[in-house]
């Protein structure tokens, strides 16, 4: 039995889309907190607004005309992200024929948990300009749709890491109302333990010692991962595993070999190294490296 579109996602409409002919339906990919509409054939808009309770993240494939957004009328920027937040009124400014385009929309609880888990407060606002559309959001939307056509055991588990993941990113990478918030964060840091995030960077690929570590920030080791946990939310060794694979996606989207990028990013053991990145990324450096490589 097909799933069910969540309606409730994309709002009462009106769609430039039907969403009960599922021969004229863009491709449509979803869980209970986001779904992906992939529009690859071309549809036709017409001057109308809407709005739902959703976040919506709309990248126009195609020349989409004007856009209007709360009264404002903006010209549409082809592969660049608009933010559209929960409750804002938006649709098309005119009558426009065969347009494209890639958007996704997220359910505005699970945005307001996210947010608050990261920044401590639940009213997210993103600013209303075209932003670039990153690889990484890109590759995570190329693993949520494979993980939807797929249907493995397990796949609501595996989509809703990467719905959390996607927030996660959209909050870091686009300008929001908690950006902020997050600045202040981190110059809040003591400095000697902005000093060993220094160290640690520097040194990613060489051997791991929490007495060495602990030493640039002239504690002793017990109290060192205890402040260092409060002030960053992981202990020190966790954060220099984040600092590895993502030194590690830096250099698998060069020339280097998974082996190669396995020994300068300091890791002994190429089955340990995979293992690792397979469960930080979600997929095998191999395949991560094709897929970013596409």
């Amino acid at each position: 039995m097909a799933k069910k579109i969540p309606l409730e996602l994309l709002g009462e409409g009106p769609y430039p889309f039907s969403v009960q002919d599922t021969e004229r339906t863009p491709n449509l990919y979803w869980n209970h907190s986001m779904i992906i509409i992939e529009n690859v054939e071309g549809i036709n808009f017409y001057p109308a607004t809407h709005m739902h309770s959703s976040y919506e993240f709309m990248v126009p494939t195609s020349q989409l005309g004007r856009i209007r957004l709360e009264g404002k009328t903006f010209t549409s920027e082809p592969n660049k992200i608009l933010p559209i937040n929960s409750e804002q009124a938006h649709g098309s400014a005119g009558y426009y024929n065969d347009c494209r385009l890639f958007a996704w929309q997220i359910d505005a609880e699970i945005m307001k948990n996210i947010a608050y888990s990261m920044y401590g407060r639940i009213d997210v606002s993103f600013s209303n300009d075209f932003v670039s559309f990153s690889r990484e959001l890109a590759l995570l939307f190329c693993w949520f749709k494979e993980e939807f056509c797929n249907k493995q055991v397990g796949s609501k588990f595996i989509l809703d890491a990467i719905v959390t993941q996607t927030l996660v990113t959209l909050l870091r990478q686009i300008k929001n109302s908690c950006s902020s918030i997050g600045e202040k964060k981190a110059l809040s840091a003591k400095p000697n333990i902005l000093r060993t995030i220094e160290y640690l960077n520097e040194n990613f690929n060489k051997e791991y010692s929490l007495e060495d570590v602990a030493h640039v920030a002239n504690l002793s080791p017990y109290h060192f991962i205890r402040l260092f946990k409060s002030q960053t939310g992981k202990t020190p060794y966790d954060y220099l595993l984040d600092i590895k694979i993502e030194k590690a996606k830096e250099l698998l989207k060069k020339k280097h070999t998974v082996t190669e990028v396995c020994f300068l990013c300091g890791f002994n053991n190429v089955s340990h190294f995979t293992t690792l990145f397979k469960r930080k990324v979600g997929v095998p450096p191999s395949c991560y490296k094709k897929i970013i490589n596409r």
